[in-house]
């Protein structure tokens, strides 16, 4: 599994360790480790179109995940964005299951008791593979009739 280097967050009253494990979290789920621009260009396209709300730029994902040097943290919606990504409603949930428990519990509200979004819908099927799927098929002759 790959780990980012240590030059990551600070806005959002996060430690390396948490950034770190989530840029794990987003590795795992994308189902590949991001290790150059390239990746960054293809998580972002897959973040797009899992859910287009909440964008985050490509010199963001570098940053992220350690490719360059930054000394400045993560907005709240870019971390919110990277937990959904990886199964969880928020970036509070995700540091509440994986992350440090005890900061977790004083920041959780009435979000806790909810269960975390899925990435397998109940049908069985994974939806980040439905998402690769159109991407890869984009055709737009398809759609016409």
């Amino acid at each position: 599994m790959y780990f980012p280097v240590d030059n990551m967050a600070k806005q959002v009253n996060t430690r390396d360790s948490d950034i770190r494990r989530l840029a794990a979290s987003v590795s795992e789920a994308a189902g590949f480790d991001v290790t150059s621009g390239r990746d960054c260009e293809a998580l972002k396209r897959e973040l797009d179109l899992f859910d287009p709300r909440f964008g985050v730029s490509v010199s963001t994902l570098k940053r992220f995940f350690g490719l360059v040097q930054s000394g400045g943290g993560y907005s709240r919606s870019t971390l919110n964005a990277f937990a959904r990504y990886c199964g969880h409603r928020s970036f509070t949930d995700w540091k509440a299951q994986w992350g440090r428990r005890e900061e977790a519990k004083s920041e959780v509200t009435h979000s806790a008791s909810r269960q975390p979004a899925q990435a397998i819908h109940q049908s069985g099927v994974d939806r980040r593979e439905v998402l690769r799927w159109i991407e890869a098929n984009k055709n737009p002759k398809t759609f016409q009739s």
